[in-house]
């Protein structure tokens, strides 16, 4: 999460993991808070940044090289969002 591109300030939500496992992600400028919950709903992420320096296809390529596989997105596809 600390790799996160610069342009994107904050990210807020939660994250799914296997079963009925999960964590509450905050995440604001270099700090980092992943807090282990009893979560399965599924990954809901909010993101805040500079529209001009990031776009949804920026977002959805880190998120995928960010989290070990079969995470699921947190976003609908990029291609389903305009740039």
């Amino acid at each position: 999460m600390r790799n996160r591109p610069a342009a994107l300030y904050r990210l807020k939500g939660f994250v799914q993991g296997q079963g009925s496992t999960g964590w509450l992600l905050h995440c604001v400028g270099q700090q980092v808070s992943l807090e282990p919950i009893q979560y399965d709903t599924g990954t809901a992420l909010v993101g805040i940044g500079l529209a001009d320096q990031l776009t949804a296809k920026r977002c959805e390529a880190w998120w995928s090289s960010a989290v070990p596989s079969p995470m699921p997105s947190p976003m609908p596809s990029a291609a389903a969002l305009a740039d």
